[in-house]
């Protein structure tokens, strides 16, 4: 009697030794396939970002009003303001590369 009941809970703990394998292994599969959705879906942000960028630049530059600005009473003003932008691109760039964000 003694020997069949260890047989039976030995064969309950191989089972649920089983089943917590299996668990495991579905977990994994679903984690990756959701880290393969989200890699997916980046892809598309970030193609689309890369897409409009040009025309972000364009507008946004052009579309400035230098005519109050700081050192614009010139004929350079868009110039002078070109050059400020393009100096805060660079010290943005130098700060995430410090920061090793970048």
């Amino acid at each position: 009697m003694r020997d069949r009941t260890e047989r039976q809970v030995h064969a309950a703990l191989d089972d649920m030794i089983a089943l917590l394998d299996r668990a495991r292994s579905l977990q994994d599969e679903l984690g990756s396939s959701q880290a393969e959705e989200t890699n997916r879906r980046l892809y598309i942000l970030t193609a689309a970002t890369i897409l409009m960028f040009p025309a972000t630049l364009v507008t946004g530059f052009f579309g400035m009003n230098t005519g109050g600005m700081y050192l614009a009473s010139g004929q350079y003003g868009t110039i002078e303001a070109g050059i400020v932008c393009f100096i805060a691109m660079i010290l943005t760039w130098v700060f995430l590369k410090l920061a090793r964000l970048l």
